[in-house]
């Protein structure tokens, strides 16, 4: 895409114009490449649609470079499994790659070499750590976004006093683990660059909105590539969806004032992190797709909401196990034999380091299937204090890392429980210090035994 800097003259436009349909001539006619591909989904307004069919694969050829990108229709059954996640190398090979940057079906595609030879770089965005954050608020010939470089910045930053905020919110979810920084460099102001593309919104697609605005910054900023985080607020002009982010990737994109809502910015980021949906009694249908797919209201991988600072939460226990910042405070269930109890603790009330011997953020049963089952208490405080749904109850969730996560129970009270099949049962014993008692059993067996709340009482693998 072509591109130029705010106040060039017309001839230097000329000059980067012509440049670019160079550029792109060269490109349409790609083939016989590598290129590194992600996943990337989108979130739309009325949160149904595409995300319901999962999402799509991009693949780039020089992703510290340019924002030159192919979409694929298929990724090959013998390396799909390799390939999720984000971040692997692959080679393309014939046909000739259509103008639109789509790879159509029947291009042979395969493992590239560097991966074979375990030369890929892969590389996986931190969940835990200090990384840094590129705002790039973009302005099209027809359209420009709604809020300034600093009212966006402070949204996300909270520079000048916005009391949620992606940083915010992120830093206190993870207890202080996961941090964030304002990128640095040329053209940067307070983390935030303002690009412009001298074209019309209009003609564009979300997806190639981006690429010209990446194509812009990189003019600018040289390789993005120096950055851990990349979010693109685009201007309005393209309806009917709210975000998207790719999957163990730096970018994501939002459409105008989203770039402003923490809710939004935490999904997306999410994904980044490599964070699937969050369900709700999901239905998976024949072809693959799903309904509930962003149901679960209990954190920030369900639905997002178009407010500045609320809703104030974190994430459901799958994720919270999958992030590792209560690595500490979480108990795998593997052997169904013998009973386990532990006392539940919110997020919010975690402390590192901390954790009583008796206390568990997570408990997950590990069930020799595709699926695990986690529990935890989803107690509405401090930094979870605004959770839409099943505030201060047990939550369990059945979910895989590589999965949308499904919400399938809630227990209030002592002596509600769930159960498995013919496996195993959840229950909820007592409630002792303001934390939940839960007890997992095989079926058959008593998941709170009388008495059984200190290792003195019983001996069932709680202490």
């Amino acid at each position: 895409s072509s591109f130029i800097i705010r106040n060039m003259t017309s001839l230097r436009f000329e000059v980067v114009f012509l440049f670019a349909l160079s550029v792109l001539a060269c490109v349409s006619a790609r083939k016989n490449f590598d290129c590194q591909v992600f996943e990337v989904d989108t979130q739309f307004d009325n949160s149904q649609v595409e995300h319901d069919h999962g999402p799509k694969w991009h693949c780039f050829p020089e992703p510290e470079a340019s924002g030159e990108r192919y979409e694929l229709e298929e990724i090959p059954d013998d390396i799909i499994d390799e390939v999720k996640g984000g971040g692997k190398w692959i080679h393309i090979q014939g046909p000739f790659v259509n103008p639109a940057g789509k790879i159509p079906p029947g291009a042979e595609i395969s493992l590239a070499a560097r991966e074979r030879l375990d030369q890929g770089g892969r590389r996986t965005i931190r969940n835990i750590g200090q990384s840094s954050v590129l705002v790039v608020r973009v302005t099209f010939l027809d359209s420009a976004p709604t809020s300034s470089a600093a009212e966006i910045g402070d949204s996300v930053f909270g520079d000048a006093g916005d009391p949620v905020n992606l940083v915010s919110q992120y830093a206190a979810c993870s207890k202080g683990q996961l941090t964030f920084s304002k990128a640095n460099g040329s053209n940067i102001v307070e983390g935030v660059l303002d690009v412009s593309v001298p074209e019309n919104i209009a003609a564009k697609d979300r997806y190639t909105a981006a690429d010209a605005a990446e194509d812009a910054a990189i003019a600018l900023v040289g390789s993005i590539g120096q950055f851990d985080h990349v979010m693109y607020c685009l201007p309005p002009g393209l309806s009917g969806w709210i975000a998207y982010g790719y999957y163990n990737w730096r970018r994501t994109v939002f459409n105008d004032e989203w770039c402003t809502y923490v809710s939004a910015q935490m999904h997306e980021f999410g994904h980044n992190l490599n964070l699937r949906h969050s369900g709700e009694n999901v239905v998976v249908h024949a072809d693959g797709s799903q309904t509930n797919a962003y149901a679960d209201q209990t954190g920030m991988m369900g639905y997002s909401y178009s407010q500045d600072d609320t809703p104030v939460m974190c994430f459901n226990p799958v994720k919270s196990y999958q992030l590792g910042w209560f690595d500490d405070c979480i108990i795998d269930v593997t052997d169904l034999s013998v009973t386990t109890q532990r006392k539940l603790v919110g997020t919010a009330d975690y402390q590192p380091g901390a954790c009583a011997q008796d206390d568990a953020v997570v408990v997950r049963v590990v069930t020799g299937q595709t699926l695990d089952v986690y529990v935890g208490f989803n107690k509405a405080t401090g930094s979870n204090a605004g959770t839409v749904e099943k505030r201060d109850v047990v939550t369990i969730t059945e979910g895989s890392l590589m999965e949308t996560s499904d919400l399938v129970a809630a227990l209030a009270v002592p002596g509600e429980s769930h159960t498995y099949g013919s496996s195993f049962v959840v229950k909820f014993c007592a409630l002792e210090g303001g934390k939940p008692v839960v007890g997992v059993a095989r079926i058959g067996e008593d998941p709170c035994p009388p008495g059984c709340s200190s290792d003195a009482d019983c001996d069932d693998a709680l202490f």
